[in-house]
């Protein structure tokens, strides 16, 4: 009886400890730059649930933030393989179109995406976040396209972080910094211990006492 209790007990350690890796825990190594772990944390979900798309999604972008275009193409095909219209995997595997410069390839599949997930209160604001995200991530992704459907998605879901983090990473492209500031200063308002946001703030002010010491 009692070697059953322990068992018992160690599984539901075992299950709670999973229960508490959650996307958002790795989207926070994420963006700490802890990419090992946040691929530890992605791997687990998946390894749980391997239908859990979204964490297929951002085990995708953890590549894309270790320069392996490789894996997140691989495991986006993958992905669509069983699931040919889930949204987030379009959107990643368009992503990957643009590190490989094909532009009108990617273009197709951020319009999929979004036709794929409109409901019937309108396009999928994490859908067009990540858009946004994956054309302000690489060279040749289209910024003013970026910005466009990260307003959207700002309107559907302003109380989202992540969309005015992306907003003002795709302003700061632009060499707008006031309107990155202002959207840096959203996101960390609704999320005051978003360190990404206040880092590319900080770098936003730094690079303007450079400008006003080169040029004052």
């Amino acid at each position: 009886m009692k070697k059953t209790s322990i068992a018992l007990v160690a599984t539901l350690i075992s299950v709670s400890q999973l229960m508490a890796q959650t996307i958002q825990e790795g989207m926070t190594h994420l963006y700490a730059d802890r990419d090992q772990s946040a691929k530890a944390v992605f791997d687990k979900l998946i390894a749980a649930n391997p239908n859990n798309l979204e964490a297929i999604y951002w085990l995708g972008q953890t590549y894309f933030e270790m320069n392996d275009v490789k894996s997140a193409r691989d495991l986006y095909d993958k992905g669509l393989s069983t699931n040919g219209n889930a949204p987030l995997l379009l959107v990643g595997r368009g992503q990957a179109d643009l590190a490989d410069n094909k532009t009108n390839e990617a273009r197709q599949r951020f319009e999929a995406a979004i036709t794929a997930s409109k409901g019937k209160k309108g396009d999928d604001p994490n859908v067009l976040n990540a858009i946004g995200h994956a054309n302000i991530q690489q060279k040749a992704g289209d910024i003013a396209y970026a910005i466009e459907k990260l307003k959207i998605a700002a309107d559907r879901d302003p109380k989202n972080p992540d969309i005015f983090l992306n907003l003002g990473d795709a302003y700061r492209k632009t060499h707008d910094g006031g309107l990155a500031v202002t959207n840096y200063d959203k996101a960390i308002a609704l999320n005051p211990a978003f360190a990404r946001a206040e880092y590319r703030k900080a770098k936003i002010y730094e690079t303007q006492k450079k400008l006003g010491r080169l040029f004052g």
